[in-house]
């Protein structure tokens, strides 16, 4: 596994673009739309850095392991337009995605252990 630093800072630019559309669609009661905008940021970030900014090995677990990190990109994406577009509680929020995150990270350390 080897960081790519170039498709890392456009998986970073991607996570923040995403970021301040939460942060526009979030109402700006109780810090809202700042919360929407660091979980987003941070959450889409840290499933784009699996699907984008880390280059394994050849082989058959790689399809295995980009096909899980975009599927979680793509959901935790949604899942976060979901909460700031609705009203929610900041606590389930932040659970909620933070589940997602460690559950893609769980699922792709053990993807990249398997032989």
């Amino acid at each position: 596994m080897k960081l790519n630093v170039i498709k890392t800072l456009i998986s970073l630019g991607v996570s923040v673009v995403l970021g301040l559309l939460c942060f526009e669609i979030a109402k700006e009661t109780d810090y809202r739309n700042w919360i929407g905008l660091a979980i987003t940021t941070i959450s889409i970030f840290s499933c784009l850095l699996t699907a984008i900014g880390l280059d394994f090995p050849i082989g058959n677990k790689v399809v295995n392991l980009k096909v899980s990190a975009w599927v979680f990109t793509i959901l935790v994406t949604i899942v976060n337009f979901i909460f700031c577009a609705t009203e929610y509680n900041v606590i389930v929020y932040i659970v909620v995605i933070m589940l997602f995150v460690l559950l893609n990270t769980g699922i792709t350390y053990s993807l990249s252990q398997r032989k």
